[in-house]
C-alpha cells in the first residue's frame, strides 16, 4: 500500500527532480503535452520515470497530446494514490 499521498503539485515537483532537462516544460500545468515536443526518447525516459518513482504503468497512448499537462498528472497522481 502507497504511504505518500501524491498530490498534482508534488508529483509535479518530483518529475522535475527526475528529469532537469524538462523541468520548465512540466511547469506550466495548463500547457498540453505536445507542446512537450517530446521524441520517442524522451516519452520512454518519462514512462520510465513514472514507473520508477511512482509506481505507475503508463503506455504511450495514455499521452493524450491534446491533454493538458495537469490533467495527465492528475491521472498519474490518482493511480499512484491507489496503490
Amino acid at each position: 500500500m502507497n504511504t505518500c499521498a501524491w498530490t498534482t503539485e508534488s508529483l509535479g515537483e518530483r518529475l522535475r527532480l527526475c528529469m532537469p532537462r524538462l523541468a520548465p516544460q512540466l511547469a506550466s500545468e495548463s500547457d498540453a503535452l505536445g507542446d512537450l515536443a517530446l521524441d520517442s526518447i524522451d516519452t520512454v525516459e518519462l514512462l520510465c520515470v513514472i514507473h520508477e518513482e511512482f509506481g505507475v504503468r503508463l503506455a504511450d497512448d495514455d499521452m493524450n497530446p491534446g491533454e493538458t499537462i495537469g490533467t495527465f498528472l492528475k491521472k498519474i497522481v490518482l493511480k499512484a494514490n491507489a496503490l
